[in-house]
């Protein structure tokens, strides 16, 4: 008897078909009988009638233990404790400019700023963690709805405060920003001196960054990122890329990761569709089809290799084997400048729908501490790529792990799929890596 003991995937290509094991890294390219071969041994039929000539096939997959060897273990994400040792703090709902796309809507609603006591509680809070699970470094992120250098006396006060506080406990803290780039040369060298690292929001080269990211007065941002640029560049800072991609430039994107790739200091650019929410919802800009996507980031990816650089796509991971797709589902610490607490980057307010299932928790100002809701805690750990259905079947499924959570799911249920343009993304270019590999002779063919 036959009994295949891996999770096994077919996968059409041309006129044939890989077979993809995920847990194994191990793909074949294989004709249609050997599939049929395949299928035939996992419904458990009678196997007595087979042919010498498909016992012969079936030899590479028992020597490697596809076939009657060990039985493979489920993936699983098991997190059933609430102990970060990062937090990610939105300073402000300010912002200078008004991109076209923004999902927070930044600088359009009634202005917030972070107050100093929540934020150093928060700090305490991982701080506690990390000293908690034995270890030396904990984390601070700035990002947020706004501008995160727009509360510049709040961003000077955490920081000092972190410091202050990892001295004192023989710990390191790393300090992360992403920003617009829109800053005085003063407060980006104080940053370059203090911080680990900044992510730079840049969408191309002129006409493209001042279409999508100008100014509240509507004139263009370019000039201004570029002095950031020059600086950072001529300072050797660590700083990566993050490119938005619209309807507008999906056709321009071998052009973008060209100009960024000759332009700036990074080896990894983060090109991301935009998402219909926010401002996006109303100013006539729309996500990119995922034939238009797939299509721009094949020639970009010519073009960064042939300056040896990277892109990459949230979805597309083949390097990583996960059942969940990010710290969202139940571990991330996010705090709004509300004191409010939650999972997710991109549900920062209250008057976001998605908040209703992000949002789990908040400062206490009474009793001077974060409280959480446990439920809800529980309900995002729950969103594993294990729990959703729709995923049940699909190769992708420990890569993209249900895709992001915010983006991919519907606005009341996590365990449902509902961007199915993000999946024919994540799925094309993700068999893209595959068949790379393959044709390197990396995995089995």
């Amino acid at each position: 008897m036959y009994r295949i003991t891996t999770e096994l995937f077919s996968i059409p290509w041309e006129d044939k078909y890989i077979i993809y094991a995920p847990l194994r890294r191990l793909a074949f390219l294989v004709t249609p009988g050997v599939v049929n071969l395949l299928h035939k041994i996992s419904i458990k039929g009678d196997q007595s009638s087979l042919r010498k000539k498909e016992r012969e096939s079936l030899k590479p997959f028992l020597e490697l233990g596809l076939i009657n060897g060990k039985i493979e273990k489920v993936l699983a994400h098991v997190n059933t404790e609430f102990m970060p040792t990062y937090v990610t703090l939105f300073l402000t709902n300010r912002c200078n400019l008004r991109c076209i796309y923004c999902y927070a809507s930044g600088g359009e609603k009634q202005e917030a700023t972070l107050p100093v006591e929540i934020a150093k509680s928060a700090i305490d809070f991982v701080i506690k963690n990390t000293l908690l699970k034995n270890q030396k470094v904990f984390g601070i992120g700035f990002h947020g709805g706004g501008e995160p250098t727009l509360a510049w006396t709040t961003l000077e006060a955490c920081v000092e405060y972190a410091k202050g506080r990892a001295s004192e406990k023989g710990l390191n803290g790393n300090l992360y920003l992403a920003t617009n780039g829109i800053m005085s040369r003063e407060k980006l060298d104080w940053i370059m001196a203090n911080f680990t690292g900044i992510t730079l929001s840049l969408d191309g080269p002129e006409r493209i960054q001042n279409y999508h990211r100008p100014f509240f007065n509507g004139k263009g941002s370019f000039g201004k990122v570029m002095e950031t640029v020059k600086r950072m560049n001529e300072r050797n800072f660590s700083y990566g890329v993050r490119t938005t991609v619209t309807d507008k430039s999906v056709g321009y994107m071998d052009e973008i990761v060209e100009f960024i790739a000759n332009t700036c200091r990074t080896k990894r650019i983060h090109l991301e569709p935009t998402f219909t929410c926010g401002r996006c919802a109303h100013s006539g800009i729309e996500s990119p089809s995922a034939d238009e996507f797939i299509k721009g980031f094949r020639k970009a990816q010519k073009v960064a290799e042939s300056l040896k650089v990277a892109v990459f796509y949230s979805g597309a991971r083949l390097d990583t084997l996960t059942t969940i797709f990010c710290k969202a589902a139940g571990s991330s610490f996010c705090v709004t400048p509300d004191g409010d607490v939650t999972s997710c980057y991109e549900v920062c307010s209250k008057d976001d729908p998605r908040s209703e299932i992000f949002f789990y928790g908040r400062y206490d100002g009474k009793q001077m501490k974060f409280v959480f809701s446990e439920e809800k805690l529980a309900y995002l750990r729950n969103r594993t790529v294990n729990n959703i259905s729709f995923c049940e079947d699909c190769f992708c499924k420990y890569h993209c792990a249900g895709d992001c959570l915010a983006k991919a799911s519907g606005e009341k249920n996590l365990l449902t799929i509902n961007n199915f343009t993000r999946c024919k993304i994540n799925q094309t270019l993700t068999l893209d890596q595959i068949v790379k590999i393959l044709n390197k002779g990396e995995i089995k063919n």
